[in-house]
């Protein structure tokens, strides 16, 4: 069942408490970690917006301007107008967290993670971007997981808890790496469709309507969205590999309903919105 979530209301209300914590402007924080790739090392900086946005906060357009810069360095083919677009798009929630990857210095790749409120449940949502040189050092698991625990730690000053995030991809790599990430449990649409699960089939439509930019409707089964990306252009920067484990996740996300794939449509520019289960931090091997 394909579904346009313009015609639904993502609720605010006061979700995370009467006494919600969430960082405001005064609070904001920003730290440099290291972090040791396959071959190479990297600077992470890491900045909270708390309960302000960032495209608000004329003091991080530099930094707005740096992630939008390379973006376009990722996607070059792409119309940049509706990239800008979409870049403010993603720095217009609240309670986001931005990462910059940095190599000898020079920026190389970003992470931008708000968290979402849909119903009153805390939903972080995941967009990662890096140089292609840069791929396969394991940023992209990296400033996820960490981004997860920075939100269960904002959440749990509330006494609440993350139960699930999301991520919309055409790239089967990028589903693949989630894998890798300790906090992550079930992943939909792969290990079950979301029909097995109402929260987060619920959960999808309410992402869906605050993320998207162009769609035709998203499937409540699939979590395939029609056309998302027809208008900015497709993820050129994907390059299915046969030799790859992830093939196997490429092969299910573009093959047809009627064989048992998602029917993804990459030159329609359909993507997969891609929800997680997102562990317990007592159930985490090593916690």
């Amino acid at each position: 069942m394909v579904i346009d979530t313009r015609r639904i209301e993502a609720g605010n209300g006061n979700p995370e408490g009467n006494h919600s914590t969430n960082l405001g402007r005064a609070d904001l924080g920003r730290r440099e970690t290291p972090f040791n790739g396959k071959t190479k090392v990297y600077t992470i900086k890491t900045f909270h917006s708390g309960r302000d946005r960032f495209m608000e906060m004329s003091e991080f357009a530099p930094l707005i301007d740096q992630a939008t810069d390379l973006y376009l360095k990722v996607y070059p083919t792409r119309d940049t107008d509706m990239s800008v677009e979409r870049m403010k798009h993603s720095l217009s929630h609240p309670r986001t967290i931005l990462m910059l990857a940095e190599h000898k210095g020079v920026p190389v790749g970003f992470g931008i993670f708000p968290r979402l409120l849909i119903g009153g449940e805390p939903v972080p949502y995941s967009s990662r971007a890096f140089l292609p040189e840069h791929e396969g050092q394991g940023l992209g698991p990296h400033t996820l997981g960490t981004a997860i625990e920075l939100h269960q730690e904002e959440v749990a000053r509330s006494h609440r808890i993350i139960h699930y995030g999301f991520l919309m991809t055409q790239n089967a790599f990028s589903i693949d790496t989630l894998r890798k990430i300790p906090s992550i449990g079930e992943i939909f649409p792969f290990d079950m469709r979301y029909n097995i699960d109402r929260v987060a089939q619920y959960l999808l439509l309410g992402v869906h309507n605050q993320v998207y930019l162009a769609s035709q409707g998203i499937n409540t089964i699939t979590g395939v969205s029609e056309g998302e990306l027809s208008e900015i252009g497709m993820n050129e920067a994907y390059k299915p590999d046969r030799n790859h484990r992830a093939w196997k996740i490429h092969q299910e996300m573009v093959s047809s309903l009627l064989t048992g794939g998602l029917g993804m449509n990459r030159e329609r520019g359909d993507v997969v919105y891609v929800g997680f289960r997102i562990k317990r931090p007592e159930d985490i091997v090593g916690y």
